[in-house]
Protein backbone atom coordinates (compact mmCIF):
# COMPACT_ATOMS: atom_id res chain seq x y z
CA UNK A 1 0.00 0.00 0.00
CA UNK A 2 1.21 3.50 -0.83
CA UNK A 3 -0.29 6.46 1.02
CA UNK A 4 0.47 9.99 -0.25
CA UNK A 5 -0.92 12.92 1.72
CA UNK A 6 -0.38 16.67 1.65
CA UNK A 7 -2.48 17.24 4.74
CA UNK A 8 -3.33 15.74 8.07
CA UNK A 9 -3.89 14.40 10.58
CA UNK A 10 -3.19 10.86 9.35
CA UNK A 11 -3.40 7.69 11.44
CA UNK A 12 -2.11 4.52 9.78
CA UNK A 13 -2.75 1.19 11.52
CA UNK A 14 -1.37 -1.91 9.82
CA UNK A 15 -0.83 -5.52 10.83
CA UNK A 16 0.91 -6.31 7.55
CA UNK A 17 2.98 -4.76 4.83
CA UNK A 18 4.70 -3.45 2.89
CA UNK A 19 3.54 0.15 3.43
CA UNK A 20 4.99 3.31 1.83
CA UNK A 21 3.84 6.57 3.43
CA UNK A 22 4.76 9.92 1.84
CA UNK A 23 3.51 13.10 3.52
CA UNK A 24 4.23 16.82 3.37
CA UNK A 25 1.84 17.53 6.23
CA UNK A 26 0.99 16.25 9.64
CA UNK A 27 0.46 15.07 12.25
CA UNK A 28 1.08 11.43 11.23
CA UNK A 29 0.68 8.42 13.53
CA UNK A 30 1.64 5.07 11.97
CA UNK A 31 0.97 2.07 14.22
CA UNK A 32 2.30 -1.17 12.77
CA UNK A 33 2.66 -4.73 13.99
CA UNK A 34 4.24 -5.78 10.70
CA UNK A 35 6.36 -4.43 7.93
CA UNK A 36 8.25 -3.27 6.05
CA UNK A 37 7.15 0.37 6.45
CA UNK A 38 8.71 3.34 4.61
CA UNK A 39 7.75 6.79 5.91
CA UNK A 40 8.87 9.93 4.07
CA UNK A 41 7.75 13.23 5.58
CA UNK A 42 8.55 16.90 5.04
CA UNK A 43 6.52 17.91 8.08
CA UNK A 44 5.47 16.72 11.47
CA UNK A 45 4.80 15.81 14.17
CA UNK A 46 5.24 12.08 13.54
CA UNK A 47 4.61 9.35 16.11
CA UNK A 48 5.72 5.89 14.98
CA UNK A 49 4.77 2.87 17.07
CA UNK A 50 6.09 -0.43 15.74
CA UNK A 51 6.51 -3.96 17.04
CA UNK A 52 7.73 -5.22 13.67
CA UNK A 53 9.93 -4.09 10.88
CA UNK A 54 12.01 -3.03 9.19
CA UNK A 55 10.96 0.64 9.27
CA UNK A 56 12.58 3.49 7.30
CA UNK A 57 11.74 7.08 8.27
CA UNK A 58 12.99 10.00 6.16
CA UNK A 59 12.11 13.43 7.55
CA UNK A 60 12.97 17.06 6.88
CA UNK A 61 10.95 18.26 9.86
CA UNK A 62 9.93 17.31 13.35
CA UNK A 63 9.23 16.39 16.08
CA UNK A 64 9.41 12.59 15.70
CA UNK A 65 8.55 10.05 18.39
CA UNK A 66 9.59 6.43 17.82
CA UNK A 67 8.27 3.68 20.06
CA UNK A 68 9.82 0.43 18.89
CA UNK A 69 10.11 -2.96 20.54
CA UNK A 70 12.43 -5.12 18.48
CA UNK A 71 12.23 -3.91 14.90
CA UNK A 72 15.20 -2.32 13.19
CA UNK A 73 14.42 1.35 12.47
CA UNK A 74 16.42 3.56 10.11
CA UNK A 75 15.86 7.32 10.41
CA UNK A 76 17.23 9.64 7.71
CA UNK A 77 17.00 13.31 8.69
CA UNK A 78 17.50 15.61 5.71
CA UNK A 79 16.53 18.83 7.46
CA UNK A 80 15.56 20.31 10.75
CA UNK A 81 14.88 21.13 13.42
CA UNK A 82 14.06 17.56 14.48
CA UNK A 83 13.42 16.30 18.00
CA UNK A 84 13.69 12.52 18.07
CA UNK A 85 12.48 10.50 21.06
CA UNK A 86 13.38 6.80 20.95
CA UNK A 87 11.96 4.20 23.32
CA UNK A 88 13.44 0.85 22.35
CA UNK A 89 15.73 -0.18 19.56
CA UNK A 90 17.74 -0.85 17.50
CA UNK A 91 17.72 2.49 15.64
CA UNK A 92 20.09 3.79 12.97
CA UNK A 93 20.13 7.56 12.36
CA UNK A 94 21.57 9.26 9.29
CA UNK A 95 21.54 13.05 9.67
CA UNK A 96 22.48 15.36 6.80
CA UNK A 97 20.96 18.46 8.40
CA UNK A 98 20.07 19.92 11.72
CA UNK A 99 19.57 20.91 14.41
CA UNK A 100 18.68 17.48 15.85
CA UNK A 101 17.81 16.60 19.44
CA UNK A 102 17.89 12.89 20.24
CA UNK A 103 16.31 11.59 23.44
CA UNK A 104 16.56 7.84 23.99
CA UNK A 105 15.64 5.57 26.88
CA UNK A 106 16.78 2.44 25.07
CA UNK A 107 19.12 1.21 22.46
CA UNK A 108 21.21 0.39 20.66
CA UNK A 109 21.38 3.62 18.62
CA UNK A 110 23.76 4.29 15.73
CA UNK A 111 23.96 7.97 14.77
CA UNK A 112 25.73 9.08 11.58
CA UNK A 113 25.73 12.83 10.86
CA UNK A 114 27.41 15.15 8.38
CA UNK A 115 25.70 18.21 9.85
CA UNK A 116 24.72 19.73 13.11
CA UNK A 117 24.13 20.82 15.74
CA UNK A 118 23.32 17.44 17.33
CA UNK A 119 22.26 16.92 20.94
CA UNK A 120 21.85 13.29 21.99
CA UNK A 121 20.45 12.76 25.48
CA UNK A 122 20.47 9.12 26.50
CA UNK A 123 19.62 7.18 29.65
CA UNK A 124 20.48 3.90 27.95
CA UNK A 125 22.73 2.49 25.34
CA UNK A 126 24.84 1.52 23.59
CA UNK A 127 25.12 4.64 21.41
CA UNK A 128 27.49 5.01 18.45
CA UNK A 129 27.87 8.56 17.11
CA UNK A 130 29.85 9.26 13.93
CA UNK A 131 29.98 12.92 12.87
CA UNK A 132 31.88 14.97 10.32
CA UNK A 133 30.49 18.23 11.71
CA UNK A 134 29.33 19.87 14.87
CA UNK A 135 28.64 21.19 17.39
CA UNK A 136 27.73 18.01 19.30
CA UNK A 137 26.45 17.93 22.87
CA UNK A 138 26.22 14.43 24.34
CA UNK A 139 24.52 13.95 27.69
CA UNK A 140 24.47 10.36 28.92
CA UNK A 141 23.73 8.54 32.16
CA UNK A 142 24.15 5.16 30.48
CA UNK A 143 26.36 3.55 27.95
CA UNK A 144 28.60 2.53 26.42
CA UNK A 145 28.96 5.47 24.01
CA UNK A 146 31.29 5.65 21.01
CA UNK A 147 31.86 9.07 19.40
CA UNK A 148 33.85 9.43 16.17
CA UNK A 149 34.26 13.03 15.00
CA UNK A 150 36.21 14.93 12.37
CA UNK A 151 34.89 18.28 13.59
CA UNK A 152 33.81 20.11 16.68
CA UNK A 153 33.11 21.43 19.22
CA UNK A 154 32.02 18.43 21.31
CA UNK A 155 30.59 18.57 24.83
CA UNK A 156 30.34 15.33 26.80
CA UNK A 157 28.37 15.17 30.03
CA UNK A 158 28.61 11.63 31.36
CA UNK A 159 27.89 10.10 34.74
CA UNK A 160 29.17 6.54 34.80
CA UNK A 161 29.11 5.26 31.23
CA UNK A 162 32.31 4.43 29.40
CA UNK A 163 32.78 6.86 26.51
CA UNK A 164 35.22 6.30 23.65
CA UNK A 165 36.02 9.35 21.52
CA UNK A 166 37.89 8.90 18.24
CA UNK A 167 38.98 12.23 16.75
CA UNK A 168 39.97 11.86 13.11
CA UNK A 169 40.24 15.55 12.30
CA UNK A 170 39.91 18.98 13.74
CA UNK A 171 39.82 21.45 15.18
CA UNK A 172 37.94 19.81 18.06
CA UNK A 173 37.09 21.36 21.41
CA UNK A 174 36.17 18.62 23.87
CA UNK A 175 34.56 19.47 27.20
CA UNK A 176 34.24 16.47 29.51
CA UNK A 177 32.18 16.51 32.71
CA UNK A 178 32.39 13.08 34.27
CA UNK A 179 33.96 9.87 33.14
CA UNK A 180 35.46 7.47 32.32
CA UNK A 181 36.48 8.71 28.86
CA UNK A 182 38.94 7.14 26.41
CA UNK A 183 40.33 9.40 23.67
CA UNK A 184 41.90 8.17 20.43
CA UNK A 185 43.23 11.18 18.51
CA UNK A 186 44.50 10.76 14.96
CA UNK A 187 44.24 14.43 14.00
CA UNK A 188 43.98 17.87 15.45
CA UNK A 189 44.20 20.43 16.80
CA UNK A 190 42.36 19.28 19.95
CA UNK A 191 41.46 21.39 22.97
CA UNK A 192 40.47 19.50 26.12
CA UNK A 193 38.53 21.00 29.00
CA UNK A 194 38.10 18.39 31.74
CA UNK A 195 35.96 18.86 34.85
CA UNK A 196 35.90 15.18 35.76
CA UNK A 197 37.59 11.92 35.15
CA UNK A 198 39.17 9.50 34.79
CA UNK A 199 40.40 10.04 31.23
CA UNK A 200 42.75 7.91 29.12
CA UNK A 201 44.46 9.29 26.02
CA UNK A 202 45.30 6.25 23.91
CA UNK A 203 46.93 7.88 20.89
CA UNK A 204 47.97 11.47 20.26
CA UNK A 205 49.27 11.92 16.72
CA UNK A 206 48.81 15.66 16.41
CA UNK A 207 47.26 18.45 18.37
Amino acid sequence: MTLITAGGPVTLVTAGGPVALVTVGGPVTPVTAGGPVALITAGGPVTLVTAGGPVTLITAGGPVTLVTADSPVTVVIAGGPVTLVIVGGPVTLVIAGGPVTLVTAGGPVALVTVGGPVTPVTAGGPVALITAGGPVTLVTAGGPVTLITAGGPVTLVTADSPVTVVIAGGPVTLVIVGGPVTLVIAGGPVTLVIAGGPMTVVTLVAQ
